[in-house]
Formats: structure tokens, sequence, C-alpha cells
């Protein structure tokens, strides 16, 4: 039994008010029994740049192409430590109800390092169940130049 005093032990229900003693766990397998064609999680059945685990992940049909991109990002203004600043910030739609997905949002200026993004700026509860988070990265940006986002999906 989990030990209810833990932090660790609780997580957002992706149930308006909650589901307790009920197992809200979805995974991959469970989900695509729903959508015949799409047991294999690398495919894309719909042409549309997501694989059917992209699908799952940021809870879209994996048989109608995407027309909004589930992740965006941008240089956006926040106050850190009581000092503006423009920091590069990414958005996206996650699934609260899996049990076989980690999701870290991540920077880079290079497409070689990658950073995780250290502070979450909002969590916005959705009508579907998921949820659109907006994260920033830990230092504001200087100069110019080009700056990579993205969301690492994996199990």
């Amino acid at each position: 039994l989990p030990d209810h005093s833990l932090p660790a032990s609780w997580r957002a229900s992706a149930v308006t008010g909650g589901s307790p003693g009920a197992d809200e766990i979805y995974t991959y397998a469970a989900w695509a029994t729903g959508y015949p064609g799409s047991e294999d999680p690398a495919a894309d059945g719909d042409h549309d740049g997501l694989t059917n685990r992209l699908e799952y992940a940021f809870g879209q049909d994996p048989r109608i192409p995407a027309t909004v991109a589930p992740v965006s990002g941008g240089v956006s203004e926040f106050t850190v430590g009581g000092q503006p600043g423009q920091y590069l910030a990414i958005t996206f739609i996650r699934r609260l109800d899996v049990a076989d997905i980690i999701y870290t949002p991540e920077f880079s200026a290079n497409l070689d390092t990658w950073s995780r993004a250290t502070a979450l700026v909002s969590f916005e509860p959705q009508p579907d169940g998921t949820v659109r988070e907006t994260w920033r990265a830990g230092v504001a940006v200087e100069g110019g130049g080009r700056l990579y986002v993205r969301v690492r999906v994996s199990q």
C-alpha cells in the first residue's frame, strides 16, 4: 500500500473531483485497443508527423491528422527573482492518466546539448482530461541566435 503521508504517493487526477480508490492508470496498449491499426507505437497512420506513441502521449487521435502542433515554444517575458527578463518557454498538452510516459521539456541553442526546463509556469486542466503545461528555461535569453524546444517523451 502507498504511504499517504508521502507526496510521491499522490498525483493529479484526470477526473474532475478525483477518483478515490479507483484506478485511473492508462497504458499505450489499452489506448491502442481503441484505435485499430495503431498497435505499432512507431507508425504514423494519419501521416501528420506524429508517431502513434506521440499521438497517445499528447492526447491526439491517430486516425485524424493533427491541425495544431501539440508542442509550441518561444521567448516570453517573465519576472524571476523580482527581475523581468526574456526566457525561452515551451507549452504542450500532457495526459494525466498515463502510467508509461515520462514528459521532459527541454531547450537547446545548438540541437546537440539539451537542458531540462526548470520552472513550471502554468498548469491548465483541459475539458478532455489533459493539461496544458508551460515551462520556462532557467536562464534569461541573451543576444540573438536560434533557440530550440522539444518535449522528450520516454517510457
